[in-house]
């Protein structure tokens, strides 16, 4: 169970600020259960057929008979190096030596020149060997049976250009072994290049894709996925070729609760807890746990959940604490199988000197991003959004008034993947609140 991401203090006289980010759907949890990073540490050369993980070894399968005028001889080849550096989404293509590999296909002729192919232009019988290509690339087999029945996403970073439909990349997926192959897209989408201009240039621009993988394809020992690759030996290519990267397999389930908010205030010598939750499943108690020091807890209270539940519930806890100094706070919510987990911690200050109280609550978004802001008084603030790579993907102004405040943000647009939101004091320039939320 993944639940929220709260509570940066900062300290500014006699302000309040509490902070909960909201989602418009269900919420999920992502769980990773089999990945491909290709870290073979070769620079350049490597043919896709050397390369073997812990899963075990990916095979490389010539399919003819192929496109064009004949049988190819010598068709363009899959190679795991660096030569085309397996950059993260968004990236332009680069080559990084040994650091980063990506699968990709090189030239018949040049070698592996990262993700660039031959468009040949002569057919065999006429004396060339020609470079009309058909060949797939195979995973290993993947053990699926972790996911249960749960749906199973597919994502990966790639690559991907060539000329229109005659030269191609395809996504295929095997659910006995190999023994046979089906299409999930064909063909894959065309990523684009950096600059715009992708002829004779290899700088593709990586881009995330993802997949929802049918039922059938759950409860396997032997699931396989594979890449192939055509062109037609017609002399006309466009580059890049196709690369991938970071693939990843998760199943989703569903969280048992969605917890809307979980913050604290001191009330003379005691400390209110207040949190939300907007679903429940299963949920047996909450164990709230107390903590000086930011590492020990102990606990202090079981609070009695709902059970089963799709509405808006509220609970509170008093803890009597005259504690000086800063008070950290978690909860554990427990199933009734005993299944726990815990929230992230929250913090409440007993120094006198100081009212604040900064709670960021995050969760799984789809498309519409809603931030709730609560201020003891009126404030100029600024909101930012960034990703995992520290790039500012959204900014704006917020006029935050006293009481309570809604902002809405959407986010449908942002590629699936992990973000961090920062709500900042205009006037004195200090991140008051900072968290992560993630867009699926």
């Amino acid at each position: 169970m993944k639940h929220l991401q709260y509570l940066k203090p900062h300290i500014r006289l006699l302000y309040f600020v509490s902070i909960v980010v909201l989602f418009n759907t269900n919420v999920y949890s992502q769980t990773t259960f089999w990945t491909e990073s290709f870290q073979n540490g070769c620079a350049s050369g490597c043919i896709a057929s050397s390369y073997t993980t812990i899963s075990g070894s990916w095979t490389v399968t010539t399919l003819y008979p192929d496109e064009g005028c004949g049988i190819a001889a010598t068709p363009n080849v899959w190679y795991v190096s660096g030569a085309e550096c397996g950059n993260a989404s968004g990236a332009c293509g680069t080559d990084c030596g040994s650091t980063d590999p990506s699968l990709h296909i090189g030239s018949t002729s040049m070698g592996d020149n990262g993700a660039t192919y031959d468009a040949g232009g002569w057919c065999p019988y006429l004396g060339d060997p020609g470079s009309q290509t058909n060949i797939r690339c195979e995973s290993p087999n993947i053990n699926t049976t972790t996911a249960g029945s749960n749906a199973i996403t597919l994502r990966f970073n790639y690559i991907h250009f060539g000329q229109g439909v005659t030269d191609r990349c395809q996504l295929y997926y095997s659910i006995n072994g190999g023994a046979s192959w089906l299409v999930l897209e064909n063909p894959i989408p065309k990523a684009g290049c950096c600059g715009g201009a992708c002829n004779g240039s290899r700088q593709g621009l990586w881009t995330a894709r993802s997949y929802a993988l049918p039922a059938t394809c759950n409860n396997l020992t032997n699931f396989k996925i594979a890449f192939n690759w055509i062109n037609n030996d017609d002399m006309g290519g466009l580059d890049p070729s196709f690369a991938v990267d970071d693939i990843v397999l998760q199943y989703t389930v569903p969280l048992p609760i969605t917890l809307l908010s979980f913050d604290g205030h001191r009330a003379n010598n005691n400390v209110i807890l207040n949190w939300k939750t907007a679903s429940e499943i299963n949920n047996d108690y909450f164990e709230v746990q107390r903590s000086f020091d930011g590492f020990s807890y102990i606990p202090v209270v079981l609070v009695k959940g709902s059970g089963n539940s799709n509405e808006i519930i509220s609970y509170s806890y008093t803890d009597q604490n005259n504690q000086n100094g800063t008070t950290y706070y978690k909860l554990k919510q427990v199933d009734y199988d005993g299944t726990a987990s815990f929230s992230d911690a929250i913090s409440v200050s007993n120094d006198n000197s100081s009212e604040n109280i900064f709670s960021l609550q995050t969760n799984i978004v789809h498309s519409t991003l809603t931030v709730f802001v609560t201020s003891s008084n009126q404030n100029s603030c600024f909101m930012e959004i960034k990703d995992v790579m520290g790039k500012t993907i959204s900014t704006q102004p917020l006029n935050v008034s006293k009481g309570n405040n809604s902002f809405q943000f959407n986010i449908s647009s942002y590629n699936s993947g992990i973000y961090f939101f920062f709500l900042q004091d205009i006037q004195n320039k200090k991140v008051i609140a900072s968290s992560k939320f993630i867009k699926y």
